[in-house]
């Protein structure tokens, strides 16, 4: 290309405009392999969105992997978990203007006062009302209190009104959970699925004859003995 470029240049063109800009590629980044059998790998396969994606996060496992069974639980918690992030921070944000407005109803009565516009909003939106104008919006209020009998002192109305949804311990918990427990192959299709056959045995074994019971005997000790051989050979 260099000789070319000289060559239109000495006859008087300008070869250098001929000349190509070669990008640096940035050599791609990838996470490391996670190692079997953990929460790790079992995100790294739900996450996975492509064949070569799945490849490299198994590290080349067969697909029905223990790992890939956990991994749709996993994906299916995560779903869960995502929905319930969205719940916490809603009933946080609730809970928040709620103190927010027994603060208020403290100083109204302190002030022994109407509430004002801006007051009757935060009130009227704790109570998931639509706000509207000053003077609607104290019939509003007026109207919860008298729908709720929320008179007397300002505990007495506090307590008869309604109060949101509280984000509690259980909840927190729940999601912790969901986020980092361990899978066990019991909650997994194939774990489920080996659950019923096994309660569906045991069903028909009632229903057996001496003789049958004794072929079913016979196939699992037969079951047991090549199953130590493989691990003794293993």
């Amino acid at each position: 290309m260099t000789s070319i470029r000289s060559g239109l240049n000495a006859r008087g063109w300008n070869g250098s405009a001929f000349a190509g800009k070669i990008k640096e590629r940035k050599a791609a980044l990838t996470r490391p392999i996670s190692q079997p059998n953990t929460r790790a790998r079992q995100e790294d396969i739900a996450a996975a969105t492509s064949t070569g994606a799945r490849y490299h996060a198994t590290g080349g496992a067969h697909i029905t992997s223990d790992d890939m069974f956990k991994s749709i639980e996993v994906g299916k918690r995560n779903a869960e978990a995502a929905q319930l992030e969205k719940e916490k921070k809603s009933r946080l944000e609730k809970m928040e203007l709620e103190e927010e407005c027994h603060g208020i109803l403290y100083q109204l009565a302190e002030d022994d006062k109407d509430p004002n516009g801006k007051q009757l909003k935060r009130l009227l939106k704790w109570q998931e009302k639509k706000s509207t104008r000053v003077a609607e919006d104290l019939l509003v209020w007026n109207a919860i209190c008298a729908e709720h009998e929320a008179y007397g002192t300002i505990d007495e109305i506090i307590s008869a009104l309604p109060s949101v949804k509280r984000w509690m311990q259980a909840d927190e918990e729940r999601l912790i959970w969901l986020r980092t427990a361990e899978e066990d192959m019991a909650d997994t299709a194939l774990g489920r699925k080996q659950a019923h056959e096994k309660r569906n045995l045991l069903m028909a074994a009632r229903n057996m004859t001496a003789d049958e019971q004794a072929e079913v005997l016979a196939a699992f000790s037969e079951a047991n003995a090549s199953q130590v051989i493989a691990e003794e050979n293993a």
